[in-house]
């Protein structure tokens, strides 16, 4: 709207001016739901009267109905589904076997403290793909500049071959103990990416993902099937041993799968090729 200089009959959004004047600073308009008209002269001006409120309100019902509110939730809860499955794969999930081996649950609180961190990295992820409609690296490169938009990618990408090649590895060494051969195991696994690649669609990838996701239930049945002890658990809330070099390590490494930058990445292009927030 701003772009077109108001050339058209258009809705303003109620949203912050903060954000419309930081990526346009030359609109000088009061961003409140208005309708605004074109008079004879070109010049642009805001009416409120009666006739214009109710086509205002009757506009933003018909906008804002709870199919179209429907269909919005289930666009935005793709890509935040497809970004907490990445905390479960499987190195994360052999840091989170070898943590709760050796210290029981003295992790927990870590766990805890770092659900708020978590939701505030994919939240703000979300919002500047809804914003800016760009991933992070287009997002780099058109801010600060190219080179910084290379460092980021660079290391992103190295992390995500790096991450497929453990992901084969902990998926074949799993299979060896229903007596699967590693190769079988892993040319099933290339099979399936390669497929789900070869489509070219990004729904079907998202389906594809969430499907496999699904399989992740199994963990809360495992869950009330080891009977935890809520003393135990309790004991764990408290106990946090700093002092001992070994906890210091999975600390860190349960740190590392919670909060992976790659995974945000995904979250904000994801947003973006769906289209979240165009019509906004």
């Amino acid at each position: 709207i701003l772009r077109s200089r108001f050339r058209s009959l258009s809705i303003i959004p109620n949203v912050p001016s903060m954000t419309v004047k930081k990526f346009f600073p030359e609109a000088d308009i009061e961003l409140t739901p208005r309708l605004l008209s074109s008079s004879s002269d070109g010049e642009h001006e805001v009416s409120n009267d009666s006739d214009n409120s109710g086509s205002l309100s009757s506009m933003a019902d018909g906008d804002r109905s709870w199919v179209s509110r429907l269909r919005q939730t289930l666009a935005f809860m793709g890509p935040g589904l497809m970004a907490c499955l990445a905390d479960t794969d499987g190195p994360c999930l052999l840091t989170a076997a070898q943590s709760g081996a050796q210290w029981g649950y003295a992790l927990l609180a870590l766990q805890l403290a770092l659900v708020p961190v978590l939701f505030s990295a994919q939240e703000l992820t979300a919002r500047l793909g809804i914003v800016r409609g760009m991933g992070m690296t287009a997002m780099l490169r058109q801010d600060v500049g190219p080179i910084a938009a290379w460092l980021v990618s660079a290391p992103l990408l190295a992390a995500c071959v790096l991450g497929l090649l453990s992901e084969f590895s902990i998926i074949g060494q799993t299979m060896t103990f229903w007596g699967v051969p590693v190769w079988a195991s892993n040319s099933a696994v290339s099979l399936t990416l390669l497929t789900v690649a070869a489509t070219g669609s990004y729904a079907v990838a998202e389906i594809a993902g969430l499907a496999m996701g699904i399989c992740q239930v199994a963990f809360f049945l495992t869950m009330f099937m080891a009977a935890p002890k809520l003393d135990s658990m309790a004991d764990g809330l408290v106990r946090f041993p700093l002092d001992q070099p070994g906890f210091v390590k999975l600390v860190t490494a349960n740190i590392g799968a919670v909060i992976m930058p790659w995974m945000l990445a995904y979250q904000q292009s994801a947003i973006c090729n769906k289209g979240v927030g165009q019509d906004r």
